[in-house]
């Protein structure tokens, strides 16, 4: 039975992590390995700003994912690539259609109703997704309209949509600088809700908010559908940021804000210092900017039209920001919901202990969504080289050739494979001039005598050398006979003093007259 791989890349503002699954036969997911590599101002506000830096980074996830013991000696070929950014948002449209009778509805009617609201969407950016939200049939909601009758079906639906710079930014790193193949595109925002929110809190009506490091999402859900999605500029960069007006470099105030920051203090906060700046006045910076991001994502339910109150199963944190310390309380004290963070799922399996599947959840999301596509198609294809066990696993060499694949501008390995070995076959051609000492044709023939195909390939490359070398002889004599002759030296000399002699002899003869 082949087995499917997917292989999940997500590009974030701060980092860039891929993971590698295997679905199982019992259709459980089972998360192999995940590595992750960091970014400075390559990709800003969720967009791809640096293509070469971006596709380095992405070369080095691909090979320690095929490094994994799974694949090796598999080649990824393909993957499936996360889209998130400041530019995504949702848009509602809606469609009707009208019969002179009653009609029954089928999915050819849906799709019909689908087609003819994303036709009536006005706007620059690029629709990702599309998301039914409520179909009506005579006016009354139905949630499986398929087989019913009606003279009148509307269907109200959610688009997401993103600027196009989005995929062409991505088209440019992974199909011309990686010659990776992607698979297909996701939005991170509705992969990570289907993952992480149970059938409960999509029906009730929750709200995911994912704080990442320059921006922010907001993916608003009620009856079980998305109702709305935007992403805020701002993130847990802005804190950083904030803190270094305290004379901090970037990476010390980034420490500061992990290890001592709150969100949101207490009577029990310490009174300590830290580089002659007490505890106290980084945390005012910290909540000052933490209550703002809050603001802002508490008014995302007012722009989707609802309250707090339709928001029963409260608010689900993830991201890397939802991890400091005081953001829930804080957000909790200021919406007055439940808040809680994202879980793993009990259906995804991570085989690998080192893995911390709370911080990994948005390229866990990735592969857990691709799986479900219709049109899923496996990132790992089998090698065309034969696999020597012998030479499995050895990190030493991988990290030399990723060494020297910087430097060499990470050219596609399968290139430089294919090039070694149009290089060993015209050497193995001209074996009898270059080779020096035993080859392992000749340990077949000493060995096994009646080995005759053995013995008659070796002939017949013998043969060919020496008919090549006789050619290429035979055309030079051919070039040396055309060439013009031109006299040696001692013919030169030799016709120089005939002619000196004869000069002598007339002018004897004319003295004498």
């Amino acid at each position: 039975m082949e087995e499917n791989y997917i292989v999940a890349i997500e590009i974030g503002s701060a980092k860039i992590k891929g993971a590698l699954a295997l679905i199982e036969p019992s259709g459980m997911l089972n998360i192999l390995a995940v590595h992750e590599e960091p970014l400075i101002d390559s990709v800003r506000y969720g967009q791809i700003k640096n293509v070469e830096e971006t596709a380095s980074r992405i070369e080095r996830i691909r090979r320690r994912l095929e490094a994994n013991h799974s694949v090796t000696p598999n080649k990824i070929t393909g993957c499936y690539v996360g889209l998130s950014g400041l530019s995504l948002g949702s848009i509602s449209a809606s469609a009707t259609i009208d019969f002179d009778i009653e009609t029954e509805v089928t999915n050819e009617t849906l799709e019909l109703l689908k087609t003819q609201a994303i036709n009536s969407i006005f706007t620059e950016n690029t629709i990702y997704q599309v998301t039914t939200r409520e179909i009506l049939v005579d006016k009354r909601a139905t949630s499986n309209p398929v087989g019913t009758y009606a003279r009148t079906v509307t269907g109200k639906f959610v688009a997401v949509c993103g600027a196009p710079g989005l995929m062409s930014n991505i088209n440019r790193v992974f199909n011309e600088r990686l010659h990776l193949t992607v698979n297909g595109t996701i939005v991170s925002a509705t992969a990570l809700a289907a993952t992480v929110l149970t059938p409960d809190e999509r029906n009730l009506g929750c709200m995911l908010v994912d704080f990442g490091a320059e921006t922010t999402t907001v993916a608003i859900y009620k009856k079980g559908v998305l109702q709305y999605l935007s992403t805020l500029p701002m993130g847990s960069r802005n804190i950083t940021r904030d803190l270094m007006a305290l004379t901090y470099i970037e990476e010390r105030a980034e420490e500061i804000k992990r290890t001592l920051g709150v969100a949101i203090q207490g009577d029990d906060t310490p009174h300590i210092t830290t580089d002659g700046i007490e505890q106290p006045e980084i945390n005012n910076y910290i909540a000052a900017r933490t209550g703002e991001i809050i603001a802002n994502i508490l008014a995302q339910i007012e722009w989707a039209g609802l309250k707090p109150s339709d928001l029963p199963a409260g608010i689900i944190t993830t991201g890397g920001g939802a991890r400091m310390k005081g953001f829930g309380e804080l957000l909790a004290q200021e919406s007055r919901m439940k808040v809680h963070a994202a879980l793993t799922p009990r259906t995804i399996r991570i085989t690998d202990s080192s893995i911390l599947a709370d911080d990994s959840l948005d390229v866990i999301s990735l592969a857990n969504t691709a799986r479900q596509l219709p049109n899923f198609v496996s990132c790992v294809e089998p090698s065309q080289q034969p696999f020597n066990p012998q030479h499995n696993d050895r990190p030493y060499d991988r990290d030399q050739r990723d060494e020297y694949d910087d430097r060499r501008d990470r050219r596609d390995d399968r290139y430089d494979r294919d090039r070694y070995d149009d290089r060993r076959d015209r050497y193995r051609d001209n074996e009898p001039l270059i080779r020096i000492g035993h080859t392992d044709n000749d340990d077949i023939l000493e060995d096994d005598p009646d080995d005759f195909n053995g013995r008659r390939d070796y002939n017949n490359r013998k043969s060919r050398s020496a008919e090549r070398e006789n050619q290429r002889r035979e055309e030079q004599r051919r070039q040396e006979e055309r060439r013009p002759q031109r006299p040696s030296i001692f013919r030169r000399v030799a016709d120089r003093l005939t002619g000196l002699v004869s000069d002598d002899d007339h002018n004897d003869r004319f003295d004498d007259e």
